[in-house]
């Protein structure tokens, strides 16, 4: 949908309308219930929830190109924790079956694999 097909839906003022634009544009925000880590002992043994874990993925993908294998090396280094969770996910869905919004988290794990296997520059 586009940004203007949006804003009409938001017009309308409905809400369920709404949500369901916004899952469909996978626009969906983390209101950091934990919900998610109900069933997720990936995300409970560090007390993470998919909304971190979508933070973080978007302050490293707000970086150039260039800059985003240090600042995953960074995260590696800083946020042992993360990075062991991250690495652990197993694609179950069990976080997002139990999301309040449906957030797609399998699919924004797959996204930090991608990026851990990315070339590190020094």
């Amino acid at each position: 949908m586009t940004a203007d097909e949006l804003a009409e839906i938001d017009q309308a003022a409905s809400p369920a309308l709404s949500m369901l634009s916004r899952w469909a544009n996978k626009k969906m925000q983390c209101a950091h219930c934990k919900r998610c880590t109900l069933r997720c002992e990936v995300l409970k043994e560090p007390g993470l929830d998919v909304g971190t874990v979508q933070e973080a993925y978007d302050r490293v993908m707000s970086l150039p190109a260039d800059e985003r294998p240090a600042a995953v090396a960074e995260l590696m280094q800083s946020n042992y924790d993360m990075y062991h969770a991250l690495r652990r996910c197993c694609f179950c869905g069990y976080c997002t079956a139990d999301c309040a919004v449906h957030m797609l988290a399998p699919d924004r794990m797959r996204d930090w694999r991608e990026l851990f296997l990315s070339p590190i520059q020094i």
